[in-house]
């Protein structure tokens, strides 16, 4: 069994089924409000 990069073209870029796209945007979402979550906390510890 092979298995196909899933990169492709010139700049990178990857091909995923249109219908999973509302997933990744919402796990795109959730990885955006954690990483922001981290960063609050790690500035909070500061002061």
């Amino acid at each position: 069994m092979t298995t196909l990069n899933p990169y492709f073209g010139e700049f990178g870029g990857m091909y995923v089924p249109q219908i999973l796209m509302p997933a990744l945007k919402q796990l795109e979402e959730a990885l955006l409000v954690h990483n922001w979550i981290l960063h609050f906390r790690r500035n909070f510890r500061i002061y």
